[in-house]
């Protein structure tokens, strides 16, 4: 019998800025691994792979899938994917999740997304002069 076991994130304002200010983006995605593992009564060994969207992967490190993964309980020698689609990097991990299973490929598969807008590092190399100056221009 398949079955699936889901988890979202907080929803309120207050809520978000709270966990992104205190947690980078693979240890917010690995509470909610943690949980979605508890929850669904399955061992974290039989996870055969993890698929996790992760539009903005600037500043996490190589492979926010598998830090995830791997900080949630997941054992390291399952495979890890990141995907990085704007807008639909989790809806995508899904497709691919989904896919994997109907092929017979995976009996397991653990899909979902992280992400933190507010820890993005942005970098502006040709605009640093104009963002200084509207940054100044707004605060007067």
């Amino acid at each position: 019998m398949k079955r699936s076991s889901s988890l979202g994130p907080p929803h309120s304002r207050r809520q978000i800025r709270r966990v992104a200010e205190k947690h980078d983006r693979p240890d917010i995605g690995a509470a909610v691994v943690r949980e979605v593992v508890k929850r669904s009564g399955i061992s974290p060994d039989v996870v055969e792979e993890t698929i996790f969207g992760n539009a903005w992967q600037a500043g996490v490190g190589p492979n926010p899938a598998r830090i995830t993964a791997v900080r949630g309980g997941v054992p390291a020698d399952a495979p890890a994917v990141s995907v990085n689609v704007r807008c639909g990097s989790s809806l995508q991990a899904l497709i691919f999740g989904a896919q994997a299973i109907r092929a017979g490929d995976v009996d397991c598969v653990l899909v979902g997304g992280t992400e933190s807008t507010s820890q993005i590092p942005y970098a502006l190399p040709r605009h640093v002069g104009a963002c200084a100056w509207a940054t100044t221009r707004s605060s007067t």
